[in-house]
């Protein structure tokens, strides 16, 4: 039987991404037990610290999709302190986009997030353009 392995997912946007690839990978293996603990809008290295304290007692590796490079740095910096294996799952995209495109990245959390929330709004302008484009329905009116 497997022992246990705990994944732990570090994000400072919601963590789907770097989860999503945590599963795909472990199931690689065929664990039989295994668990991905996802943790979501790490602000601060105080956050981190915690998740390390709770990582350094068990069988795991930290997986991270934060682009803020203090944290990330903090990051890689209390995984080879603590001897726990960290992975990258942003940087090595970030730099080979970096070296096609000749600029660097915003390095700014929750973008993609925003860049949907745009998005939907749109669509949804665009519904109600079309909901109430022939004046039949006043309602329209009140809810523009």
């Amino acid at each position: 039987m497997d022992k246990i392995i705990t994944i732990y997912v570090l994000s400072d946007s919601i963590g789907e991404t770097g989860e999503q690839v945590a599963r795909a990978a472990v199931s690689q293996f065929n664990p039989e037990r295994y668990d991905v603990r996802r943790y979501p809008y790490i602000t601060g290295e105080e956050q981190i610290m915690e998740v390390f304290e709770e990582a350094k007692n068990e069988r795991s590796i930290i997986i991270y999709t934060i682009v803020i490079e203090r944290l990330k740095n903090f990051i890689v910096e209390k995984g080879k302190e603590l001897n726990i294996p960290v992975v990258d799952l942003m940087t090595p995209t970030l730099d080979a986009l970096q070296g096609v495109l000749g600029y660097s990245p915003k390095r700014e959390s929750g973008i993609i997030r925003r860049l949907d929330e745009k998005y939907f709004r749109k669509v949804a302008a665009v519904e109600f353009a079309v909901k109430y484009d022939d004046g039949k329905d006043a309602r329209g009116i009140k809810k523009a």
